[in-house]
């Protein structure tokens, strides 16, 4: 406590004692500070050698209260006990519906559609997640802004479910790829649509915000009803609720990965990762489409 930084005062030593006591010779400014204000240490040798996080929150890493590196202990305990429940939904049924694809005469399970409703179950969760942290950013109201952009982009993948509920099962792919691109494409769109936005009426800024998650829902939605019809074609009437479990076990596991993906990396990455997500499923809908009983 005895050691101070002021800014923009000179990095010097008390030559010559203040009073006639205790303070000769000792430091005006720390040591260390002089040290990194010269340049001889850095911000990065500095937290390595303290042991804290000492890097500044970003828009990206809004997380301005970790002092501490890794993953916080509850987003690590969600995570894992959330895989785990998504492993035991996953695995568990998986000897019912081969015995059921042996009596049917067929060779292999068919594993591309648990596939696919993991990967719509995290990528919809973790852009949901990354979008509205953007967004909320950009309107500055977070109570209010959420609840809007949770019904715009609910709306929006009701629609886009509605719109192709009879449609044949190779719309998912197109849906995958539209989905994957408007995310990807929304890093760019954000902060130029909020530019020409700055000096507008927040409900302005609202009505922005909620068109844009309301575009992204649409072919979103366009996933679960092609992957339900393919899991009745494949796997019977009972195979529908197990491909509810497995996407709603995969939407708890994604929540937890989407927020350890942004503390570690930034919600840029977040997105990108369920941009690619939708990418997987898409693949696997073209995969699916090729099976005639599935078309």
């Amino acid at each position: 406590c005895a050691l101070s930084y002021i800014p923009g005062v000179e990095q010097q030593m008390a030559r010559l004692p203040v009073s006639t006591a205790i303070d000769t010779q000792v430091p005006m400014m720390n040591p260390l500070f002089i040290d990194l204000a010269e340049g001889r240490v850095s911000m990065i040798q500095i937290a390595a050698k303290t042991g804290f996080n000492l890097y500044p929150a970003t828009d990206d890493r809004p997380f301005f209260s970790r002092y501490t590196f890794g993953l916080p202990l509850v987003i690590q305990v969600v995570l894992w006990l959330a895989v785990a429940i998504l492993g035991v939904t996953l695995f568990f049924p998986v000897a019912y519906f081969r015995s059921q694809d042996a009596s049917a005469g067929r060779k292999a399970f068919f594993w591309a559609l648990p596939v696919f409703f993991i990967s719509i179950g995290i990528g919809y969760i973790t852009i949901e997640l990354a979008l509205f942290q953007k967004l909320v950013f950009y309107l500055g109201d977070p109570s209010r802004s959420l609840a809007i952009l949770l019904a715009a982009l609910l709306v929006g993948s009701g629609i886009g479910s509605f719109a192709t509920r009879n449609a044949p099962v190779k719309i998912a792919i197109l849906g995958g790829f539209l989905s994957a691109v408007l995310a990807a494409f929304a890093l760019v769109a954000l902060p130029l649509v909020f530019t020409v936005l700055h000096n507008a009426p927040f409900a302005a800024k609202q009505v922005a915000a909620a068109a844009i998650l309301l575009l992204q829902g649409v072919p979103m939605g366009f996933m679960f009803p092609a992957g339900l019809r393919a899991a009745g074609a494949r796997f019977g009437e009972s195979g529908i609720p197990w491909m509810w479990a497995i996407n709603g076990s995969a939407s708890v596991a994604g929540s937890a990965l989407a927020i350890a993906i942004a503390i570690t990396y930034g919600y840029t990455w977040s997105l990108l990762f369920g941009a690619a997500c939708y990418l997987v499923a898409g693949a696997v809908a073209v995969r699916t489409n090729k099976r005639a009983q599935l078309a």
